[in-house]
């Protein structure tokens, strides 16, 4: 067994196929495509990707990271995510039985690197799983100093093979109140759902999106590629539910949500303010939340990030990610990390639990 990295996925060798596309039955985060598609459109410009890889024969774990260009102070290796995503870990097969081995290997090949790196971070990881404790384990092993932090709640809702019409009974009496009023004031009025969820026609729904986005409350997306691509990625991967609700013809509210090997993510949404009086955000979701668990027959359906309230409406369970600072105490600026969050953090933890 011996660890190498890579420039370019397209640079893996030909069992990297195979161990994506195992990984992608966890998380759509974790698929190659997902992964290709945020370096191309965000990190591209300005940073290095660096691929650590484990091999024995075949790859048999891949640890995608990115450092920035031309930085100067400390030198800083980041997991291969940003706001867009919501879920992060190494990139290993399925069966648990050697992830320890395989993880102490990927940080034996950041420590022996040539670029010496005085600080590694990785999030969004899974809290409550094991491999979070075995990715501590091995950052450990390897000399690293760990600093885990809390970075968002995860609500979601695991569905038992019921279908719609039970769930909504389970909804609180407020929201189903809500959308039934709200229906009935929509019926008075020409509307349409629209479903769109392949590559035919898109174009035409795309833009009506992307015109009820520039009305919302959302900020301007910072990276233009990024959501079209994406959604022209998931329609060409049957990953695509965009919906839509038109009020007079016009476009009300959209949603692109996700839909991969049994889990229906909700990935983005926006409604135009001046249609507020319908509640067109909550229909729409309603509508699409009776096809995924109808039509889709999903698993699962996820809020992926935030503790927004709105979203405890919906979902029946809360799950934590954290990150991890792991820092270098053979560099001097790893020294300085240490010194300034895990040191800085151990003694306010000690101070608020001091005997008063």
């Amino acid at each position: 067994m011996h660890t190498a990295h890579f420039q370019r996925f397209n640079q893996l060798p030909p069992a990297a196929q195979k161990l994506f596309q195992q990984a992608e039955t966890l998380s759509f985060f974790l698929s190659e495509d997902w992964l290709n598609l945020l370096y191309q459109t965000v990190f591209e410009a300005e940073h290095e990707l660096r691929l650590y890889t484990v091999l024995d024969h075949e790859l048999m774990a891949c640890l995608p990271m990115v450092y920035r260009l031309g930085g100067r102070g400390s030198k800083h290796l980041l997991a291969l995510e940003n706001y867009y995503s919501s879920y992060f870990q190494p990139v290993m097969p399925v069966a648990e039985v050697h992830h320890q081995q395989l993880l102490n290997g990927l940080f034996k090949a950041i420590r022996y690197d040539a670029e010496k790196w005085d600080q590694i971070t990785l999030r969004p990881l899974p809290y409550s799983a094991i491999l979070f404790q075995q990715i501590l384990t091995a950052l450990r092993h390897n000399g690293y100093v760990c600093q885990p932090y809390f970075c968002f709640g995860n609500w979601y809702l695991p569905l038992n093979q019921g279908d719609y019409a039970a769930y909504y009974q389970g909804l609180s009496s407020q929201l189903q109140n809500t959308l039934s009023r709200k229906r009935k004031k929509l019926e008075k009025v020409k509307y349409r759902f629209e479903l769109i969820q392949n590559s035919d026609n898109l174009t035409p729904y795309l833009e009506d999106f992307k015109k009820i986005y520039a009305l919302s409350w959302k900020q301007p997306e910072p990276y233009v590629e990024f959501m079209p691509r994406l959604v022209h990625l998931c329609a060409h991967r049957s990953w695509l539910r965009l919906g839509l609700l038109y009020i007079e013809d016009k476009p009300a509210a959209a949603q692109i949500w996700i839909v991969n090997q049994g889990v229906a993510s909700i990935y983005k949404l926006a409604y135009d303010p001046q249609l507020k009086e319908y509640s067109a955000g909550s229909l729409l979701t309603a509508y699409l939340m009776q096809h995924v668990i109808d039509q889709d027959k999903v698993r699962e359906v996820d809020y992926l990030t935030g503790d927004d309230a709105y979203k405890r409406d919906w979902m029946s369970q809360r799950r934590e990610r954290w990150g991890i600072m792991a820092f270098n105490p053979r560099t001097i600026n790893g020294l300085k990390g240490i010194l300034r969050h895990v040191v800085t953090s151990r003694v306010k933890s000690w101070w608020t639990r001091r005997p008063q």
